[in-house]
């Protein structure tokens, strides 16, 4: 008994404490109240008011009668009624102006409903939305609000309207009704969104439905469809789109077995074609890419023959030669392309051909059996590279042959016109290019015996 004695008494000084300490904030809060019906924030008012009867658990003559006239100033005239009667049991001086005030209103309430009453009875009769919005507009805390923004709602009929309802009247008459068919649109507009499975749908779900209840969901499916959709386009396109966007994608290995695929086919073509520059590209693009690849040791092999052909070159030059046919000079042009056929073509002479003649010989002219034979060919070839630095070459010339004869005496020579032909003669040659100016050439010429040629080249 003592035990429940001591915990009374230690309880008294807490109650009277926390007593204090509620009239002081309730006095607190009615200095608010006034500043705000001071500055005719009306709402702001009533909420302070009421937090001051709750505080003190009770009303009063200075809290009663500024709640009334601020209900009537929102106005809120179905709560007017009830606060005067509870003014009333105050038992209030009736000399008072306050009070007086206190019963114009009182007189006012009866009016002031059957008026909101009309308006709202009269809403069907007009435009409905424009009707809903005055009334609101007149009694945004009226009386008929709950059931007037539930028929802007219905009028509307979207998942917007709807959810304004929600969130205005999370107690409302209507909450429940319009929670199960913004649920029932939500997930009918899912399912058509999961069914179709296409980006426009699943997109229309998002922006549409802002606050869908499958919005994560209908996310992570977008965004697998758009992976997709990507790496679909890029087998039939471009691999390299897919991989730069989802490295490590759900498709990733399988665009990678095909890229491996593509860099090395790729590469082998240009290979073959001798466009080492475009097999290069691709032979690192697999090194870089796959360095431990099924093809990584083949491709090494080849993309570093890329590299060493790269730096090989063709030349164009001007040919000086020499041949044994009679001490035969010549000069010529070719052409040693790396990766096509080239060509050449060559003009020889040897100095007899040179000589001063005084003419054709004549019956009348006697002539010793001192000859000397004349040479002049133009000759043209076919270049083709074998192996680097080595060019093969294959011609056909034609060969202009005369004799001329001394006269027996005088050093005067004569052009044997009987003794003069044309003939026809191949030759082969073989041409190798020393540096990047500079080309050594041998060949072959038979013309009835077989003829040496040789030759230096300079590049032009």
């Amino acid at each position: 008994m003592k035990k429940y004695l001591l915990v009374i008494a230690l309880s008294i000084p807490s109650f009277f404490v926390f007593g204090q300490s509620n009239d002081k904030i309730a006095r607190l809060k009615y200095i608010e109240a006034k500043e705000a019906y001071k500055n005719q924030d009306y709402v702001k008012t009533e909420q302070l008011l009421l937090e001051t009867k709750e505080l003190l658990g009770q009303t009063n003559m200075r809290i009663q009668p500024m709640l009334i006239k601020t209900l009537s100033k929102i106005p809120k005239w179905q709560f007017v009624k009830a606060e005067i009667k509870k003014y009333l049991i105050l038992n209030p001086d009736t000399s008072l102006i306050e009070y007086a005030e206190i019963m114009a209103i009182g007189k006012q309430v009866d009016s002031a409903l059957i008026v909101e009453n009309d308006i709202y009875s009269n809403i069907e009769k007009k435009p409905l939305i424009k009707a809903c919005n005055e009334y609101l507009s007149k009694y945004p805390f009226g009386m008929y609000r709950d059931d007037v923004s539930w028929l802007i709602a219905k009028t509307k009929n979207t998942m917007v309207s709807y959810y304004k309802y929600t969130d205005i009247y999370p107690k409302g008459k209507y909450f429940n009704q319009a929670k199960n068919i913004t649920d029932s649109t939500d997930k009918a507009a899912y399912e058509k969104a999961i069914i179709d499975g296409t980006q426009d749908a699943l997109n229309y779900y998002l922006s549409y439905f802002s606050r869908g209840i499958y919005r994560e969901y209908i996310k992570q499916k977008l965004n697998e469809k758009i992976e997709y959709d990507i790496y679909v386009d890029a087998l039939n396109s471009d691999l390299e789109k897919y991989i730069k966007k989802y490295p490590n994608g759900r498709y990733s290995s399988i665009i990678n077995d095909k890229l491996e695929e593509k860099y090395y086919t790729l590469g082998n073509k240009y290979f073959e074609d001798k466009s080492y520059d475009l097999a290069q590209i691709n032979y690192n693009l697999y090194l870089t890419k796959f360095p431990s690849g099924k093809y990584a040791t083949i491709i090494q092999d080849k993309n570093n023959k890329c590299t060493r052909y790269l730096k090989q070159s063709g030349i164009n030059d001007v040919l000086f030669t020499f041949d044994t046919e009679k001490n035969t000079f010549g000069i010529g042009y070719e052409i040693l392309d790396l990766y096509n056929v080239g060509y050449n073509l060559q003009f020889r002479c040897n100095g007899d051909m040179l000589t001063m003649y005084e003419g054709d010989d004549t019956t009348d002219i006697k002539l010793s059996n001192k000859t000397r034979k004349g040479i002049a060919s133009l000759s043209l070839g076919l270049n083709y590279e074998i192996f680097y630095p080595f060019w093969l070459s294959a011609g056909i010339g034609v060969g202009y042959y005369t004799i001329f004869r001394k006269e027996k005496n005088y050093d005067l020579w004569y052009f044997d016109s009987g003794n003069s032909k044309i003939e026809v003669f191949p030759q082969l040659g073989l041409s190798c290019k020393l540096t990047n100016k500079i080309v050594l050439h041998y060949g072959i010429i038979y013309h009835k015996n077989i003829f040496h040629q040789f030759g230096l080249g300079f590049k032009i």
